[in-house]
């Protein structure tokens, strides 16, 4: 049976953080190894809330709006939201 998320689809992009190399790095060798570029993450899921802090996604609902696989993300590090909308009709899938 098909339901109605009670919440918007949505897909985020934003800066994920990064680990870097352990070990020892004099000067010199970190300026060689150690890139400080962001992480570029694009994310996909229902969002559940939305603060002036953070952004809460999930990638799973429920029939009652239960949530599975929820991810938070600080809002400083997200760049941009968009709501996805749909207007094709899925085909019926049938089961052999």
């Amino acid at each position: 049976m098909w339901f109605k998320p009670p919440y918007p689809l949505v897909e985020i992009l934003w800066n994920d953080a990064t680990a870097l190399e352990g070990g020892w790095l004099d000067p010199e060798e970190f300026q060689k190894k150690v890139k400080d570029e962001p992480y570029l993450v694009r994310s996909v899921g229902w969002l559940i809330r939305e603060t002036e802090e953070h952004v809460i996604y999930c990638c799973d609902v429920g029939p009652k709006g239960e949530t599975n696989g929820r991810s938070q993300i600080p809002k400083k590090m997200v760049k941009e939201i968009r709501y996805v909308t749909t207007r094709k009709k899925v085909a019926k899938v049938v089961k052999e």
